[in-house]
């Protein structure tokens, strides 16, 4: 379930809620290519900052890794 959604410079994060046990992050960049990172035992505020980061700039995940996600 998506709880919130964030905006900015190409890039777009969506924080997750899965099984009301876990918050993640979807991370898309130019709209179409997207990885999803889970994070245990972290909460929902975590979670935001993590979305909030990646659409400033702040947070990075290398473009290889994006490429993998969409393989998989």
């Amino acid at each position: 379930m998506i709880v919130h959604e964030f905006f900015g410079k190409g890039k777009r994060a969506q924080v997750r809620f899965e099984h009301n046990t876990r918050f993640g992050v979807k991370y898309y960049r130019e709209n179409d290519t997207s990885l999803t990172e889970w994070y245990p035992e972290k909460s929902e505020a975590w979670a935001e900052s993590a979305a909030e980061n990646y659409v400033l700039g702040i947070k990075t995940i290398p473009t290889e890794d994006l490429s993998k996600a969409l393989v998989e």
